[in-house]
């Protein structure tokens, strides 16, 4: 019986450090996916800005 108690608790403990490793895990994704929306949304802006200066410039074109 004791071997079967310290096999119980060797998998709990592992069990425990896996779903520990998982949460841990997720929180960096959720971090890398902020990351990502952010520099995205920086993307889009400077998008917009090189659209609006395409267009001055096109206002002072020499034909």
């Amino acid at each position: 019986m004791p071997e079967l108690e310290q096999s119980v608790d060797t998998l709990s403990s592992v069990s425990q450090e896996t779903s520990a490793s998982a949460e841990e895990m997720l929180a960096e994704s959720d971090c890398q996916l902020r990351k990502i929306e952010n520099t995205n949304n920086i993307g889009l802006q400077l998008h917009g800005l090189s659209k609006s200066l395409s267009m001055t410039t096109q206002r002072f074109k020499v034909n």
